[in-house]
């Protein structure tokens, strides 16, 4: 589980022990929070499941990217020392319409696609978080689907997703109409800010990891409702 705009070590500390070790759990362990904004990101995982090997940031502007190497718990690892490794890059790319801003996205993404070029090829890559793109049109995300490491929308999705109601399914952003609480943002549910992207070999499996036909989904989005 990523997740931005955590503001605080504390604010990430409760989305551990409020959230997910609760009810008796004790499995769950937040990566090292690494505070370079107001506005951070975390990461969460099972471990009965994974381990957290390794996590660094690719520095890009207004906010750097954080990069998190996790691999499986395999019964079978102190024999045959071999294992499945996930790649998570959690992004909160610049925010705002226009021109410039556009164009700071895109030098985020080039930066994070040639970051990602050098990794080994046999790595499942998950690129997600806040994109902050109205339309797959834009130049920030046509940077994930090009070069040696293009990446893959695994519901394919593309668009015009702003301010679009037949994409009510996949909007994630803002589920506020005119109240404002907690940070967030207002103006009702119109834009596909929030996804994630994969590697080639998630949706293939050939690297021991393989994407669930129909388990992505924008969390307690229904599709019944537009811009509310």
């Amino acid at each position: 589980f990523v997740a931005c705009e955590i503001q605080t070590e504390a604010g990430a500390d409760s989305i551990l022990t409020r959230s997910l070790n609760v009810h008796g759990a004790s499995n769950y362990a937040a990566a090292d929070y690494v505070s370079s904004s107001n506005l951070n990101n975390s990461l969460y995982y099972n471990t009965d499941e994974l381990t957290l090997k390794s996590q660094t940031q690719v520095v890009t502007s207004p906010r750097n990217i954080d990069h998190y190497v996790l691999y499986c718990n395999d019964p079978n690892l102190g024999v045959y020392f071999d294992t499945t490794f996930i790649e998570v890059y959690m992004c909160h790319l610049k925010a705002g319409n226009g021109s410039s801003n556009e164009i700071t996205r895109a030098e985020q993404t080039e930066i994070l696609m040639d970051y990602i070029s050098t990794r080994p090829t046999d790595r499942n890559h998950f690129v997600c978080g806040d994109f902050n793109v109205y339309s797959s049109n834009e130049p920030a995300y046509q940077n994930f689907f090009n070069g040696p490491a293009a990446l893959v929308d695994p519901i394919n999705t593309p668009g015009n997703w702003n301010n679009n109601g037949s994409y009510a399914e996949v909007h994630t952003q803002s589920t506020r109409s005119s109240l404002n609480f907690d940070c967030g943002s207002k103006g009702g549910s119109d834009d596909r800010f929030d996804q994630i992207l994969v590697s080639p070999n998630v949706m293939s499996g050939s690297d021991s990891l393989k994407y669930l036909n129909g388990s992505y989904d924008a969390v307690g989005n229904d599709g019944s409702y537009f811009n509310t």
